[in-house]
């Protein structure tokens, strides 16, 4: 699993990489959404300004989301492609 708040860890936001790079503003931050496997789901990745990371990951197909993303016990062929 990549473990997305760890990517970020004591680091200083640059908006204007992150807004070369295509993270757009957002309410408490900048996000960007990132097609996955074959496009069947969408990682959203949030920063807020002061730095910190988190994810979502959504169906594509239902727009909800899919929460043994963020289970490190999930076990499965599947659930291995997401992690």
């Amino acid at each position: 699993m990549i473990d997305v708040p760890s990517i970020f860890r004591n680091k200083t936001p640059d908006t204007d990489k992150l807004t070369a790079y295509g993270f757009r503003p957002a309410q408490a931050g900048y996000e960007k959404r990132f097609p996955i496997m074959r496009d069947q789901y969408t990682m959203l990745v949030r920063l807020t300004p002061e730095g910190d990371a988190d994810f979502s990951v959504f169906d594509c197909e239902t727009n909800e989301e899919y929460l043994p993303a963020h289970v490190h016990s999930a076990t499965g062929s599947f659930v291995g492609e997401i992690h």
